[in-house]
């Protein structure tokens, strides 16, 4: 399988050990407008304007081979609690790793970092990425420990093509050495066969 097969059809589904990472649906967009437009999370992003069901459903129909998101459920219940996506460029191999969300009452339980995970898994794995970048509020603290411990490295603030308006911005990278080591970690505190999904 070549690489760029491997995003066809943006349905890729994988999972750690409590959590399926799954296709984003129209349906899911009442929920996901919800969370995201919960006061804690909406003084973190970098858009602010509050998010409808219809506006949501839009940036969905938006989702497909090189701009995938996926819903968290919960492996037991099939519940859904959280999101994640990637901005692909298929010609550099590299992605923007876009806002991981997780709904208020499945927040401090470790799901954020395992949904991460995860989507490193599908980047360098199954994608075959060579690097990954974001871009984070100074300020956002919890956001920028969870990509700390996952292994993004911070480049800088406020580097040029990643400012914004609302505020200073650090601007995290993520590079196929660096995941070498983590999915090790992931493997043993998730207990993940990665091996499974090597081309």
């Amino acid at each position: 399988m070549t690489w760029e097969r491997n995003f066809i059809g943006g349905k890729i589904g994988l999972s750690g050990s409590r959590i399926l990472l799954r296709e984003v649906t129209v349906d899911d967009g009442m929920l996901i407008s919800y969370w995201r437009n919960t006061p804690e999370a909406q003084k973190w992003f970098f858009g602010q304007t509050v998010v409808t069901p219809g506006s949501h459903r839009d940036f969905i129909n938006h989702s497909d081979m090189y701009n995938p998101i996926w819903i968290g459920e919960l492996l037991q219940s099939n519940q859904p609690i959280g999101m994640a996506g990637l901005k692909v460029n298929p010609y550099a191999r590299t992605a923007e790793h876009g806002q991981i969300l997780v709904s208020p009452s499945s927040s401090g339980k470790g799901y954020a970092r395992e949904i991460e995970y995860i989507v490193l898994t599908i980047a360098f794995e199954v994608f075959q990425l060579r690097e990954l970048w974001g871009e984070v509020l100074v300020g956002n603290d919890p956001v920028l420990k969870l990509h700390e411990t996952t292994g993004f490295k911070r480049v800088g603030i406020d580097i040029h093509g990643h400012e914004s308006y609302r505020g200073r911005v650090v601007f995290i990278t993520y590079d196929r050495e660096t995941w070498a080591e983590k999915r090790l970690e992931f493997r043993r505190d998730f207990g993940v066969q990665l091996e499974e999904w090597t081309p």
